[in-house]
């Protein structure tokens, strides 16, 4: 009995998908953003609304993939920031908004982690952050097969 509960287990980890997104859709139909394109700070805070989805998880997180590395410790701050809405959606998501961010972010990587109830965890595909000139931010998506 045991051996069939760790198996099923098993089985939903390898099925289960995660994705950074700029709408708040269930993951089977979301888009993935490969890159988030920002305003430096200064110049205003970001308004899009930035989304980390997925299926059926016990936890969501936001994680640099990178900061350790060029010192971007704020960054990693204001992604534990993001709010769990998993009860307005229907389904397991984050919200990442209002963001004022910093010109040295460029380039960094962001993923969102799920934890499975069976302690799995699942990576999104990797999003590339990208400051630029103008005013809030832009998503590129990138459908993954």
């Amino acid at each position: 009995m045991l051996l069939i509960i760790f198996l099923s287990g098993f089985a939903f980890t390898l099925g289960q998908q995660v994705k950074i997104t700029n709408n708040p859709l269930p993951v089977t139909s979301a888009q993935h953003s490969s890159q988030i394109a920002w305003a430096p700070a200064g110049s205003s805070a970001t308004t899009e609304r930035i989304y980390c989805v997925s299926d059926l998880t016990s936890q969501l997180r936001f994680v640099c993939v990178d900061c350790h590395k060029r010192n971007a410790t704020d960054l990693e701050h204001v992604l534990g920031t993001a709010q769990d809405v998993t009860h307005s959606t229907g389904f397991p998501a984050l919200l990442l908004t209002n963001v004022v961010v910093k010109q040295s972010w460029s380039g960094l990587t962001i993923i969102c982690q799920a934890r499975s109830f069976c302690r799995h965890t699942v990576d999104s595909p990797v999003s590339v952050i990208n400051i630029q000139n103008g005013y809030g931010a832009v998503t590129r998506g990138q459908r993954r097969r």
